[in-house]
């Protein structure tokens, strides 16, 4: 009997070793099975990364390739972009993109990013975007004293009291310095800065205090080649069309009444020097015409002189200033002017009473008291002719493989 139960006892034990190896032989093919699987799904989202990163790698791609197209005149739409299979440096992804549209009704980008058996598609709407999206915009400052007004209106539709942007690159303390008055609309830093610290207001701002995602390009502009006319002396009445197009020296007008008149279509003007209007001295933009100014000095307009467009369209006086030199645009006294300004590298003070209906980007911008700003909208719409211009992302989503 005793030899018997030792006997099952060892068969026992067999039994037992059998079932805990049988556990373990489980236990490592789970662990095994578990490690393979999130090797696959670990590998499949490598992939899929890298098949979305190549996707907007064509984006970018396409979107570069366009605005190259832009550079060459006159604008050609028959050929848009395409690729097919641009290895990705440094990754063993590919991209391919199609460019389809047209200016009527706007361009897509459909860019395709595959690695190994993962494909992701992205896709973009495009618009145009010219130098006057913002009613102000500065690399530096921004200084408003008492009693300012900052406000938009379109000049196609009629409507008044829009909401406009005005912004700095800046994140330096006191960028954006605003007494008294108010600013329909929002106010943009610099990327990272602190809105706390950036705007110092004492006035009112009705939208909102935000810091850009990523820096605003500002490109340099260059005076197209112009035969040279000499200078422009005003006395009493200068008339001025397209055939009189060219460089002038400097152009000053100090009579009471004196009058630059620019008629019969679009007169383009490089001044190498100054210009300065005194005594209610009036370049006057008439219907169906309009002005470009180049301007390398500065400019002074004071005693009431201005720039007056009947029409009421500010794209029709537009003034870069493309002097190597720091310069500086100036306002004075009860001042008016309806254009655009586009001068990264100036300063522009608008002092007592002026009035500026348009769009201005400076190095920096002030304006003393009471001055009154006026962003005018319809400066958005924009043409492939326009200068400064580019296609931007309009809209961005994610298609279908």
């Amino acid at each position: 009997m005793k030899k018997l139960l030792q006997s099952k006892k060892r068969g026992s034990a067999i039994t037992l070793a059998v079932v805990v190896v049988l556990i373990l032989l489980a236990m490592g093919a789970g662990l095994l099975s578990l490690g393979l699987n999130s090797r696959t799904v670990s590998t499949r989202t490598a992939l899929d990364i890298a098949a979305r990163c190549a996707a907007d790698a064509g984006l970018t791609a396409a979107l570069f390739e366009m605005n190259e197209k832009l550079k060459v005149e006159p604008w050609d739409g028959s050929t848009l972009p395409q690729a097919t299979d641009i290895d990705l440096p440094n990754c063993d992804a590919t991209y391919s993109y199609t460019v389809t549209g047209d200016l009527t009704n706007g361009y897509t980008i459909r860019s395709v990013g595959r690695a190994e058996q993962a494909t992701r598609t992205v896709c973009a709407t495009l618009r145009l975007q010219g130098l006057f999206e913002h009613a102000i915009f500065v690399e530096e400052t921004i200084t408003m004293e008492q009693n300012n007004q900052v406000v938009g209106y379109n000049s196609d539709t009629g409507e008044t009291g829009l909401n406009v942007q005005i912004g700095t690159q800046s994140t330096a303390p006191g960028s954006i310095t605003f007494g008294s008055g108010t600013i329909t609309g929002d106010v943009v830093i610099g990327v990272g800065g602190d809105p706390q610290t950036v705007v110092q207001s004492g006035g009112t701002i009705t939208g909102r205090i935000y810091a850009l995602s990523e820096e605003y390009e500002l490109p340099t502009i260059t005076p197209p080649a112009l035969p040279d006319k000499g200078t422009i002396d005003v006395q009493s009445t200068t008339v001025l069309s397209p055939a009189d197009s060219g460089i002038y020296a400097s152009i000053t007008s100090l009579n009471n009444g004196g009058l630059i008149e620019i008629t019969g279509g679009d007169v383009v003007l490089h001044i190498t020097g100054d210009i300065r209007m005194d005594n209610f001295s009036e370049i006057r933009i008439d219907n169906g015409s309009s002005l470009t100014l180049y301007v390398d000095g500065n400019m002074t307009f004071v005693n009431g002189a201005g720039i007056n467009n009947p029409s009421g369209k500010c794209a029709d006086m537009k003034l870069y200033a493309t002097g190597t030199d720091p310069q500086v645009l100036e306002l004075k006294n009860n001042s008016n002017v309806f254009g655009v300004i586009y001068a990264p590298n100036a300063d522009i003070i608008i002092k007592n009473n002026a009035v500026l209906h348009g769009s201005v980007t400076a190095k920096n911008f002030t304006i003393k008291n009471n001055g009154t700003f006026y962003y005018d909208e319809a400066l958005r719409d924009v043409s492939v002719s326009d200068e400064g211009v580019s296609f931007v992302v309009k809209r961005w989503y994610e298609g279908s493989s």
